[in-house]
């Protein structure tokens, strides 16, 4: 299993769509698949959630969510080590607090907007960029990485609060 997850990082050169990475409506091989596969293509997914999540959107060619939850997660950090002194401090500056709020609120918006791209697109998105065999196969896969990110998750949990 891990071994077809793994072939299937190099993205696929002849059926790549053109807008790859942010178009909602392009499935490929779309005319070989039933109406109850484009559905499931559709849908949300939260495979990518959970322990694996970072391999998960490495093996599956998900680079912008990736990198958008990477920033993010950056910036955060950034603004902790950095900045939270001056979100407090009735010293400061009107004009720097009010930018240091906004970066703030940028970083969260992109937070979640990073999640709700992973949760609503990642399956159409894998399907687009791997070389799957069959839709039987890729349905597994995602079953496969729901049930070990979960189950991995609780387990991390159950832990390091045991």
């Amino acid at each position: 299993m891990i071994s077809r997850t793994i072939t299937n990082l190099r993205l696929l050169n002849s059926k790549r769509p053109e807008n790859r990475a942010f178009d909602r409506n392009i499935v490929r091989d779309e005319s070989l698949l039933s109406h109850q596969d484009k559905e499931f293509l559709k849908k949300w997914s939260f495979g990518g959630f959970g322990i694996a999540g970072v391999l998960y959107l490495l093996l599956r060619n998900l680079y912008e969510s990736l990198g958008l939850l990477a920033v993010a997660g950056y910036l955060g950090n950034f603004i902790e080590k950095h900045w939270s002194s001056v979100l407090y401090d009735s010293g400061a500056a009107v004009w720097i607090r009010v930018a240091v709020w906004t970066t703030v609120v940028i970083v969260i918006i992109g937070w979640a907007y990073g999640i709700y791209f992973l949760a609503r697109h990642s399956r159409r998105l894998s399907w687009n960029r791997c070389a799957w065999k069959s839709i039987e196969e890729f349905r597994r896969s995602e079953k496969y990485w729901f049930w070990g990110n979960f189950v991995g998750s609780i387990l991390l949990l159950a832990v390091l609060y045991i």
